[in-house]
C-alpha cells in the first residue's frame, strides 16, 4: 500500500484506522511521513502482517530518558511479539543534507531488537557507507552491544 499525504507521524494512526481492513498490509510506503521510532513500534503492532516498510528518517529518533542505557536493550526485546516476526526489511531515503545519522541508526537497531526477523535495511548510495559505518560503531556501544551478534546481521 502507497500512502501519500501524510506529513505529519501523528496522523498515522487515524489514518490507518479510516482503511477497511487495514491489518492484512504486508508492504507499506510513506514517501511523505517523517516516521519516529514510536510510530514503526505502531506499525509493527497494528499491521501484523507488515513485512516491508519504505518511507523517509527525516524526524526518526530516539528518546531513552525515562529507560537507563543499561536497560535499554532489554526492554526494547521485551517490546517483541508475534505480530512483529514477519517484519523484515526496512528502506529509506533520507532529508535533504542530513547529516546526524545517530538517530536514524539508533532506531534502525532498536527495531531490530523489537522485530526478531528484521535483517535488512536499505540506506540510499549517497550515504549508505557513513551509514553503515556509524551502525557499527553503535553496536558496539553500551546501549546495544550485549545483542551484537544478532544487530550484526544488518550489516550484511
Amino acid at each position: 500500500m502507497y500512502i501519500r499525504g501524510i506529513s505529519l507521524s501523528e496522523d498515522l494512526s487515524s489514518a490507518l484506522g479510516l482503511m477497511k481492513d487495514h491489518t492484512c498490509i504486508r508492504e507499506l510506503a510513506l514517501p511523505d511521513t517523517p516516521l519516529m521510532l514510536w510510530d514503526v513500534e505502531l506499525l509493527t503492532r497494528s499491521l501484523p502482517l507488515l513485512s516491508d516498510l519504505h518511507c523517509m528518517t527525516a524526524g526518526l529518533g530516539l528518546l531513552i530518558d525515562d529507560i537507563g542505557l543499561d536497560n535499554y536493550a532489554a526492554h526494547m526485546c521485551s517490546l517483541s511479539n508475534p505480530a512483529r516476526k514477519r517484519f523484515r526489511c526496512w528502506r529509506f531515503g533520507f532529508a535533504e543534507m542530513a547529516d546526524n545519522f545517530l538517530g536514524p541508526v539508533q532506531c534502525v537497531l532498536s527495531v531490530a531488537l523489537m522485530c526478531p526477523n528484521f535483517t535488512h535495511v536499505a540506506v540510499c548510495n549517497r550515504v549508505r557507507g557513513r551509514f553503515m559505518l556509524l551502525m557499527e560503531q553503535t553496536i558496539e556501544s553500551d546501549g546495544f552491544k550485549q545483542h551484537a551478534p544478532r544487530l550484526r546481521q544488518l550489516l550484511k
